[in-house]
């Protein structure tokens, strides 16, 4: 698991230390969408758009793989590299260990997982043209998941979040909102509503270490805030649609289509309309 990300063998370690001597030359190694960037505790690809501003940050999304995918394989789905470049963004993949994140072997991912990611924002912003305050969190399945619990913990590095299924690991994290003191994050969901994997609705398929039922997840969010925030519910095609306090949306996608990529593209659409971005 990523909690174990200690480089594994000699091998890594090697190139790792050129890795941090040619930064430090002012030189850093050439990595990109078919190479490793390498960070301590992991590596991470990097996808830029073909059609980059001259002399201008871009935003990025930080993309978490599904079950069985790596950060090579999100890099090869034309229809997620379509719609980051769509939106004139980066796209950054991660890339858990065996291609499992923590949430697979039933365990809410812990600090060390924490650090990987913000050591990979840190590099990621030191090498390219990027946008610190436009980056987001995107995931599928069980990056979806992984979603979930970037967004609890580490929600002041990222402008919001994009998640295909999943949810919160069991056991549930005690208070995503300090108690009520923040706002809730931008927060774009789509789920399955036939509920095959990660159930919509009801308490979760009851073993410790299973994700919760999304309505479960939906309420730590909810549960800190007084008074509780108005909610809107509404049709969009195949989704039906709850947007809780202008910020939080989950939608539920009765089509049994896969929405795949497209709600990433239409969750950045969301967030750049939301906070005021200008492409």
């Amino acid at each position: 698991m990523i909690g174990q990300r200690a480089p594994r063998s000699l091998a890594f370690a090697v190139l790792l230390a050129l890795s941090a001597l040619f930064v430090g030359a002012g030189t850093a190694p050439a990595c990109s969408a078919g190479s490793d960037c390498l960070v301590v505790g992991g590596a991470y690809r990097i996808r830029m758009p073909d059609q980059q501003p001259p002399s201008r940050k871009i935003g990025a999304v930080l993309y978490f793989h599904a079950d069985g995918q790596t950060a090579n394989s999100a890099m090869a789905d034309a229809r997620l590299v379509r719609q980051a470049a769509k939106h004139g963004a980066a796209l950054i993949a991660l890339g858990a260990p065996d291609g499992a994140w923590p949430v697979r072997a039933a365990q809410r991912p812990g600090q060390a997982d924490f650090a990987y990611v913000g050591q990979v924002l840190d590099d990621a912003l030191a090498r390219f043209p990027l946008d610190r305050q436009r980056v987001m969190a995107a995931g599928s399945g069980l990056g979806g998941e992984m979603v979930w619990h970037i967004a609890c913990s580490m929600r002041d590095r990222f402008a919001g979040f994009a998640a295909i299924a999943g949810a919160f690991k069991d056991p549930l994290p005690d208070d995503c909102l300090k108690g009520g003191r923040e706002s809730l994050p931008y927060f774009y969901h789509v789920h399955d509503a036939s509920g095959r994997v990660v159930p919509a609705r009801g308490e979760g398929r009851g073993k410790p270490g299973d994700a919760k039922a999304v309505t479960v997840a939906v309420d730590v969010w909810l549960r800190p805030l007084r008074p509780t925030p108005p909610r809107l519910t509404y049709a969009e095609g195949p989704l039906a649609c709850t947007l809780y306090g202008n910020r939080f949306e989950v939608c539920l996608d009765v089509s049994g289509q896969d929405i795949g990529p497209n709600w990433i593209g239409r969750a950045w659409k969301s967030l750049a309309e939301a906070r005021g971005w200008r492409r």
